[in-house]
């Protein structure tokens, strides 16, 4: 897909904002929800099909505000899409830039219908477009934060979080070492700091594997984030459970 610099990752502003741009062109009235990530994401279809129809995503297309967008300042901001319906939604795990909540966008992010046609009408031709950046989910959520449209609280009913790292970062998680910043997310919204595996819900939509890099370099060759998703995706569908721990 054409777009704006040279081909290299430090230019993935130029590359999302290409992306965004044709799926409003020709995809903004084919489907409900669109989902972007890089290479190095494993997501569960089947969490991710549950969220989207349930309870807690119908209340915010409605119109609801969650912890983070009827927070003071936020929630004057806000008002610019609350009688929207739908109203524009983004979905990713939440962090702080700028004194602005946006998105690490690492395991992915989501965005409705609602929200893609606001990119289309105000940002394909006029946010940043001359600019050159690897930080896209940053800008990107930038974007729609500037339009009243914060990123929406994804947790579940236990305060666990839908979009995680890696199984083994989350299992060893501290509650502090994380680029999210969990203390200051508890500080401005009152999320809860889960540590270990409670940090991840039961219906995680999907994991980042980018800090698996460095383990499986450690096992040689031929150990690749590709086969690393195989093996999430035998485990978390019970292919393997008469294997030994060494398979």
């Amino acid at each position: 897909l054409h777009h704006d610099g040279p081909e290299t990752w430090h230019n993935m502003w130029q590359k999302v904002r290409a992306i965004w741009t044709y799926t409003y062109d020709h995809y903004r009235n084919d489907y409900d929800y669109f989902y972007i990530a890089g290479d190095d994401a494993y997501m569960a279809v089947e969490n991710l099909r549950v969220f989207l129809e349930g309870p807690q995503v119908q209340r915010l297309q409605e119109g609801y505000f969650d912890e983070i967008s009827k927070k003071i300042p936020y929630r004057y901001n806000a008002q610019k899409t609350a009688k929207t319906r739908p109203r524009p939604l983004l979905f990713a795990s939440p962090m702080m830039w700028k004194r602005k909540p946006v998105i690490a966008g690492g395991a992915g992010y989501i965005i409705n219908k609602a929200a893609l046609k606001l990119w289309g009408a105000k940002g394909a031709d006029y946010f940043e477009t001359d600019r050159f950046d690897s930080r896209e989910d940053f800008l990107f959520a930038k974007f729609f934060a500037d339009e009243g449209v914060y990123v929406s609280d994804t947790r579940d009913e236990n305060g666990e979080c839908r979009f995680c790292m890696g199984a083994d970062f989350t299992y060893h998680f501290d509650g502090f070492s994380c680029p999210m910043d969990p203390r200051r997310l508890k500080r401005l919204f009152g999320f809860p700091i889960r540590t270990g595996i409670r940090h991840s819900s039961k219906d995680l939509i999907s994991f980042h594997l980018k800090d698996d890099k460095n383990h499986l370099a450690s096992l040689g060759e031929n150990h690749t984030i590709a086969e690393l998703m195989v093996r999430y995706h035998a485990i978390l569908y019970h292919w393997c459970e008469n294997a030994s721990n060494e398979h």
